[in-house]
């Protein structure tokens, strides 16, 4: 019930229409990262911008955090079809609590090399997953949002 009452800061239409898909295409982690868009931009405001000045350079009132949001949930949506359901031998998300083999750790690092970074060593899939999404999604997305939306470097 407390759900109705969540600000939206993308409909369920604007979404398939931007996600360039028919309702019947829609799959479980398109609706994941639909829910995942509000609830992050829902946070972000909530317990990050409500602590800022309005006149602050890295503030973002609430269509630019929903743009955010939404930059985030897309780059999550290409990081994890491509990368944990492909190509990556871990498969992270469907072995979270498994340990990392030394295999494992060259593949991945082989994987990762791709993106020019230098990938952290990690010991479980459930940390490798983490570590990957904030240093693949998250920092690029907000360095790319601050620098093209906003105009901050």
């Amino acid at each position: 019930m407390s759900e109705q009452f969540k600000k939206t800061y993308i409909s369920a239409r604007e979404f398939i229409i931007s996600w360039e898909k028919e309702v019947y295409e829609l799959n479980n982690l398109d609706y994941f990262i639909f829910l995942l868009i509000n609830d992050l931009a829902s946070g972000i405001e909530r317990s990050y911008f409500s602590n800022y000045n309005q006149n602050d350079m890295l503030f973002l009132p609430s269509e630019e955090t929903g743009m955010l949001a939404f930059n985030i949930g897309d780059s999550l949506q290409i990081f994890i079809e491509n990368n944990c359901f492909s190509v990556c031998p871990l498969r992270c998300p469907v072995r979270f609590n498994e340990k990392v083999g030394i295999d494992e750790q060259k593949a991945r690092r082989k994987l990762l090399s791709k993106l020019d970074v230098c990938p952290k060593a990690c010991y479980s899939k459930e940390q490798c997953l983490y570590s990957d999404i904030l240093n693949h999604v998250l920092l690029d997305c907000l360095l790319d949002f601050y620098n093209c939306e906003m105009n901050v470097v």
